[in-house]
């Protein structure tokens, strides 16, 4: 004889009515813990934490893991939650090790202020003000120098002009900018000493900048501003082949710089707005505190130049190069020219001779920088322009240029003989 107790018929009829209760129940602690992770993940972006993908993974990674065994039942959500939280610490792994690898590269600190907001160039240095910049490899110091900046938003050249009986004005990256450099150890600065203060100079140089940026300070005014009604005796731009890649936008710090696109009108160029919208911005401000895309954009995307935008470069330098000359006579724009082969796997010298280009290669004015290279170079881990190099290359410029371009020729070669 069967002795189990059968139910009731209440409890019979109960039992239905709760499994509606507790699948809901069920549902409802499902969507609080996505809830729940959700913020968990986004809170060290919000909150702007340091490394906050590392922390999001390692909680998405806990929170996935949660869910598998106190809310999930059925087996096959579960091994869905495993599967996630085992991707998510291999994310943070990823990202620990990618941190690692980026930590081993020079460390640099700078209190340089932007304006990340500037509809002309991108960004442009906040007027008036005195930074720090420190750059440490394996806690040796490569350098530890002050960049003071005018009030026009430009690097000063402090050297006293006792004459300036005529006028320079430079443009370039963070090579003409001074890198790693003091004020007066700047390639500007050498310069109007080498001329014996004969020439007065502007630095329109800025770190990152390119030949787009030079172009569209002249034709937006901004030059003129800064130098006034004044004839301009001497404009020199100081490019790198690096240049052909940020003419075209490929670099993750120069998102909103002037893009030009070539036009019909006898290989000219024209001004087509910024590289990218606010919504490209905005993810790219989310990616760079990713330590993995970090790593991969800086050894494999950003700045590699490629032979097909030369063109657009070579259109982008003619033009300036006739907004000069229209203003301030022929011959008056050169262009210094940094050339590696390994990073431009083609020699852009034609190209710049077609165009009719007055162009200096650094191997005119420095023959061994390719054989002696480490001797004009900051560190074997930093290869911006030391103060030798400066020297060289503004003492070739105040020599062999310079006096070509100031009336005042004779008072130039008493002064460099002195």
């Amino acid at each position: 004889m069967n002795n189990k107790t059968r139910p009731s018929p209440c409890e019979v009829a109960a039992a239905p009515s709760i499994r509606p209760l507790v699948s809901r129940m069920r549902q409802i602690c499902t969507l609080a813990a996505a809830v729940a992770i959700s913020l968990v993940v986004l809170t060290p972006f919000f909150l702007d934490w340091s490394e906050p993908y590392v922390i999001a993974f390692i909680g998405a990674a806990l929170g996935f893991i949660t869910i598998a065994f106190t809310i999930a039942r059925r087996p096959a959500m579960q091994n869905v939650c495993v599967l996630l939280a085992s991707v998510s610490l291999c994310l943070a792994i990823g990202e620990l090790g990618a941190w690692s690898l980026n930590a081993s590269r020079p460390q640099t600190t700078n209190t340089l202020e932007f304006n990340y907001d500037d509809p002309d160039l991108g960004y442009s240095p906040q007027p008036s003000q005195s930074a720090q910049a420190r750059e440490v490899y394996r806690q040796r110091v490569l350098f530890d120098v002050t960049y003071t900046i005018d009030a026009n938003g430009y690097r000063v050249i402090p050297t006293a002009a006792r004459l300036a009986q005529c006028r320079v004005a430079f443009f370039g990256d963070s090579f003409t900018f001074g890198w790693g450099l003091a004020d007066t150890e700047t390639m500007p600065n050498q310069f109007v000493a080498a001329s014996g203060g004969i020439y007065r100079g502007y630095n329109f140089a800025q770190n990152g900048y390119g030949a787009h940026h030079m172009l569209r300070l002249l034709e937006t005014g901004r030059f003129d501003r800064v130098v006034g009604d004044g004839p301009i005796n001497l404009v020199v731009y100081q490019g790198i082949i690096e240049h052909v890649a940020r003419v075209v936008g490929a670099t993750t710090w120069d998102p909103r710089g002037p893009r030009y696109v070539m036009t019909t009108d006898q290989g000219g160029v024209a001004y087509a707005g910024p590289f990218h919208g606010n919504a490209y911005v905005a993810l790219l401000e989310w990616l760079e505190k990713n330590e993995m895309y970090l790593y991969f954009a800086s050894r494999f995307f950003d700045g590699r130049a490629r032979i097909e935008d030369l063109p657009l470069y070579v259109a982008v330098l003619k033009q300036a190069q006739g907004e000069v000359e229209r203003r301030f006579g022929a011959g008056s724009f050169i262009i210094l020219i940094w050339y590696d082969k390994d990073i431009l796997d083609a020699d852009p010298t034609e190209q710049f001779k077609e165009a009719g280009l007055n162009v200096i290669p650094i191997d005119r004015v420095i023959p061994d920088i390719n054989e002696n290279r480490t001797a004009y170079v900051l560190a074997d881990e930093d290869w911006h322009p030391n103060v030798a190099a400066n020297q060289r290359i503004a003492g070739f410029l105040a020599h062999e240029v310079g006096p070509q371009h100031c009336h005042a020729q004779d008072g130039i070669k008493n002064a460099a003989s002195q």
